[in-house]
């Protein structure tokens, strides 16, 4: 099922389309992106596309999963995703998210995370966020959210924090 569009004065949140293709790989093999995101050949990149618009094409799922591009004067500044996943509990949805080169340190980020605090109420579900706690940057836009509470969740090769997000 496609998530809604949703417009704001500085971005736009709409379902990725093939179109995306080149942008969304370039994205993806950022060298931060990978350090935080895990990495991925370009050959598997190819593959991934096609799977988000698999998603896409579901009518209906047990399962909450909104994959959005977003989008800045029609150009592809990042990827989205809100879903149910092994780390949320029923009333909960975790957010995933990369931004373009081009886009980070410019607010973006903490305004899309911002609009998204403010649909909390309306979709009936608390928004979550894992990150590894040495992702300042992530930590940081986050912060600005405001963090009710960071848990340490133990994992091979790498912890990371469980953050419930007010």
């Amino acid at each position: 099922m496609f998530p809604p569009i949703l417009k704001t004065e500085g971005f736009i949140l709409k379902a990725i389309s093939q179109e995306d293709k080149e942008p969304y790989i370039e994205l993806a093999l950022d060298p931060v992106t990978q350090e935080f995101m895990g990495k991925r050949t370009e050959a598997e990149l190819q593959h991934s596309l096609p799977k988000v618009l698999a998603i896409y094409a579901k009518e209906e799922s047990d399962r909450w999963h909104w994959i959005w591009g977003i989008y800045v004067d029609e150009k592809l500044a990042g990827y989205l995703e809100l879903k149910d996943t092994e780390h949320t509990k029923e009333d909960e949805l975790e957010v995933v998210y990369i931004i373009h080169p081009q886009f980070r340190r410019t607010g973006l980020m903490t305004s899309v995370l911002l609009f998204l605090k403010s649909k909390q109420v309306e979709w009936e579900r608390r928004i979550i966020a894992t990150v590894k706690p040495r992702h300042k940057a992530s930590l940081g836009a986050l912060e600005k959210w405001g963090i009710e509470r960071k848990e340490i969740v133990k994992h091979d090769p790498e912890d990371y924090y469980k953050i419930y997000l007010q």
